[in-house]
């Protein structure tokens, strides 16, 4: 009986194996084109898992040559005004990015958004392509645009915190460092101050502690800037009790703010 769980236990480990290689996912592509055709779903399903296998050992040409053909394929089968296509331009973009350039990468995301509003479309996809956009424009440094770009994703978040609240977060934390660098202290603290309220209203400290020190750090910091010291003090000290019922008395962060109240006084 051992000795046949043994042997299933390595046919099992043997498919797997064979699965998670590119070549053999490539093979798989091709014998589900040969039998199904390019435009069924199985094939474009195939395409997909080789995009995914290959981005993951950073052969991006491959991604990219591949996604393009399933690009091609949605959108002559679906048209150019469809949900699909919406979603073949952002993951379109995504290849692009990596293998080609910033530039031509977010063509494709600006034309996904553009067919995601036209279709009414405000999805997690959505939503998560207005982020990266965020992060693409400023690696161009152009931080007007990232800034614009995210303001218009927590408007459009924040009447959906109960079923976007990481997504909103995240957006609270990003207009950091901009806001400060321009000298907007106070919408910075704006912000920051939604951010807390939404990570204690969803309990989000434990899943996101980066943000969370970042979201209770800000405005202690931006209080500082203006000169209002007795405001910073009271900003560490609610952080300061926020963190130590969430993680502990023994927490670094409130051992952090310790100091950083005694530098206020």
């Amino acid at each position: 009986m051992r000795t046949l769980y043994v042997l299933i236990m390595s046919l099992f480990l043997c498919i797997t194996s064979y699965a998670q290689n590119l070549d053999s996912l490539k093979t798989v592509a091709a014998r589900y084109k040969a039998t199904y055709g390019e435009t069924d779903h199985r094939y474009l399903d195939a395409l997909n898992k080789v995009v995914r296998r290959a981005n993951e050992q950073e052969e991006f040409d491959v991604a990219y040559t591949f996604r393009k053909e399933y690009y091609e394929i949605v959108k002559s089968k679906y048209g150019t005004e469809s949900p699909e296509y919406a979603d073949a331009c952002m993951r379109m973009g995504t290849v692009t990015y990596r293998s080609v350039g910033l530039e031509e990468g977010l063509k494709f995301y600006l034309e996904s958004i553009a067919l995601h509003e036209k279709l009414a479309l405000y999805n997690d996809n959505y939503f998560t392509i207005l982020s990266i956009m965020c992060q693409m424009y400023e690696q161009k440094d152009d931080y007007e645009s990232a800034h614009a770009t995210r303001n218009k994703l927590i408007t459009l978040l924040e009447p959906k915190a109960d079923e976007y609240a990481a997504h909103l977060l995240g957006a609270y934390a990003a207009t950091y460092p901009y806001l400060i660098n321009v000298g907007k202290y106070e919408q910075q603290i704006l912000y920051m101050d939604k951010a807390q309220a939404l990570i204690r209203k969803y309990n989000l400290a434990e899943d996101f502690p980066d943000l969370t020190a970042l979201v209770f750090g800000t405005p202690r910091l931006c209080y500082n800037q203006i000169g209002k010291y007795n405001k910073a003090i009271e900003a560490g000290k609610s952080s300061q009790a926020f963190f130590a019922g969430v993680y502990g008395e023994d927490c670094l962060h409130v051992a952090q703010y310790y100091v950083m109240i005694g530098q206020c006084l």
